[in-house]
């Protein structure tokens, strides 16, 4: 987020993935808040959202884009000439509750989508992998890397172990809150905040 305010992209600067509409609506909200002050733009994208604020997205492609694996479907299958506008200086793309497309048909999807996005605007983005839940780090690091020729660098918050194998792909391992689940959100704000901005910046 503060390279994004330090230096704005020209396109979607960040993209993040949700395995639901309701957690991406919880989160919309709360992240829109947090960036007002630092004038970054969060935009939701799935069935529910007007059509209007979808227009005016593609209009100023810019800041964070929240979507589902199904609407991001929908979008690179109907608005292809669109792509390279809307992602063209993606830098990166956060793939929300990483367990739940690990092995299946979902996780396939988003795999094929990334990959297209990177061919079509010409993008390298950075891969995150947010998860609270997550036990087979084997699984998951190849999981992410898929496609790629990157190592992953595992992170994780205070009290769980973490290790390092790569640098260009990350996978932050979570606290469940006890009071709701964790998020992307929670997790920047409180638990995660530090950790991420000392892993990113040895990595530039």
């Amino acid at each position: 987020m503060t390279e994004l305010h330090e230096r704005p992209s020209k396109s979607v600067g960040i993209l993040y993935i949700g395995p639901l509409k309701a957690l991406i609506n919880d989160q919309f909200e709360r992240l829109k808040d947090l960036l007002t002050e630092g004038n970054i733009p969060v935009w939701h994208w799935h069935g529910d959202v007007p059509q209007a604020e979808k227009t005016k997205l593609m209009k100023n492609p810019s800041g964070v884009l929240q979507i589902t694996p199904e609407s991001l479907e929908g979008l690179l299958m109907n608005r292809p000439n669109a792509i390279p506008a809307l992602f063209h200086d993606l830098r990166y793309v956060i793939i929300d509750e990483v367990h739940a497309f690990m092995g299946v048909d979902r996780g396939i999807q988003v795999l094929s989508e990334l990959a297209r996005i990177e061919r079509m605007a010409g993008c390298a983005p950075r891969r995150v992998g947010l998860s609270a839940t997550l036990s087979d780090y084997d699984a998951a690091t190849a999981w992410l890397a898929a496609g790629t020729q990157q190592g992953v660098d595992v992170v994780s918050s205070p009290g769980v172990a973490s290790f390092d194998c790569g640098w260009n792909i990350s996978l932050f391992q979570t606290h469940r809150m006890k009071s709701r689940r964790s998020s992307f959100i929670t997790h920047a704000k409180r638990t995660m905040t530090s950790s991420m901005r000392a892993h990113i910046a040895k990595k530039r």
